[in-house]
C-alpha cells in the first residue's frame, strides 16, 4: 500500500514539474516575440540607413540644381550620381529612375543631348 502512495505522489510530482517547465518555456517564446516585434533586423536597419543617406543626396542636388548656375548643376549630378548608386543598393527602381531623369534634364540643360539621352534610356527599363 505504501508503494502505491509513493508512486503517486512521485507521479504527481513529476506531472507538476513537467508542467512547470511547460510553462515556463512557452512565456519565455511569448517573451522573445514580443521582444522581436520591436527589435528590426539589422539588415533593415542598414536598408533605412541608406535609404536616408540616398535621399539627403538626392536633396542636396536638387537643391545645387535650382541654383542654376553651370557650377551648379554640375554639382548636382555628382550627388545625384552618389544617390543613385545608394538607390541601386537597396533596389528602389523608382527611385532610381527619377534620380536618371534629374541628371538627364540637367545634361540636357547644360546642352550634352547624347549624356542627356544615355541618363534617360537607363531610366526606361526601371
Amino acid at each position: 500500500m505504501m508503494d502505491s502512495k509513493k508512486r503517486l505522489k512521485i507521479k504527481g510530482f513529476i506531472c507538476l514539474a513537467i508542467s512547470v517547465f511547460v510553462c515556463v518555456v512557452l512565456l519565455s517564446q511569448v517573451a522573445v516575440v514580443q521582444a522581436n516585434g520591436n527589435v528590426k533586423a539589422p539588415a533593415q536597419e542598414s536598408s533605412e540607413k541608406t535609404r536616408a543617406e540616398a535621399e539627403r543626396l538626392f536633396d542636396e542636388g536638387v537643391k545645387l540644381r535650382e541654383q542654376g548656375t553651370t557650377e551648379s548643376l554640375r554639382s548636382s549630378i555628382e550627388k545625384f550620381l552618389e544617390a543613385l548608386k545608394l538607390y541601386q543598393q537597396i533596389g528602389d527602381k523608382k527611385s532610381q529612375a527619377i534620380t536618371l531623369n534629374y541628371i538627364g534634364d540637367i545634361y540636357s540643360s547644360l546642352g550634352d543631348k547624347q549624356q542627356a539621352l544615355k541618363f534617360y534610356n537607363q531610366s526606361l527599363p526601371l
